[in-house]
């Protein structure tokens, strides 16, 4: 297996993992920024043939109307919030 093929498939298992980056490289014995440099090398190959990636479309859908908003980030981290005041939800997305 090479070098590539080896770092590919770390991110990939770390992205089914469910773990964060730091708890992963514990368990894999890597050090966390190689292994960031990693997922940032490989996220950048596997989204510039895709266009623009520095944009995602966001899809409305009916929970919105209830104050309930979920990001999925393509690293696979999701973030949940409920709140009906969309300048605190704007303030929480400048956060990130």
């Amino acid at each position: 297996m090479s070098r590539q093929e080896i770092i590919h498939q770390h991110v990939e298992n770390w992205q089914q993992s469910g773990l964060t980056q730091a708890a992963y490289c514990v368990q894999e014995n890597l050090k966390v920024p190689t292994f960031n440099y990693w997922v940032n090398k490989y996220q950048k190959q596997y989204t510039s043939s895709e266009g623009d990636s520095s944009f995602i479309t966001i899809a409305k859908q009916a929970s919105l109307a209830s104050g309930n908003y979920e990001i999925v980030y393509p690293n696979g981290v999701t973030l949940r919030i409920n709140t009906s005041n969309l300048a605190e939800l704007s303030t929480l997305l400048k956060l990130i």
